[in-house]
């Protein structure tokens, strides 16, 4: 399984000039890793897994806040 997780796994990470311009950095267990966008590179696998769990988790907060917005807007009309 250690050996799984440290398998080295290639990553390329969207860039564009505006918001995702910016290398990402990732923190697990106190080790920091730098990873620069719009280039190929080869991560560990636990590395890539980090990342992917943001990503989904700022996924779920974005739809989260989606709801609320819309339940905020119908109750509004209702109560106007």
């Amino acid at each position: 399984m250690v050996s799984y997780l440290n398998e080295r796994v290639p990553f390329r990470a969207f860039k564009d000039s505006k918001k995702y311009k910016d290398d990402i950095s990732v923190q697990v267990n106190g080790k920091i890793w730098l990873i620069k966008r719009g280039e190929t590179v080869y991560i560990p696998r636990f590395v890539y897994l980090a990342i992917d769990q943001a990503e989904r988790q700022l996924a779920e907060a974005a739809n989260f806040q989606l709801e609320l917005t819309q339940k905020f807007e119908e109750n509004r009309t209702v109560l106007s």
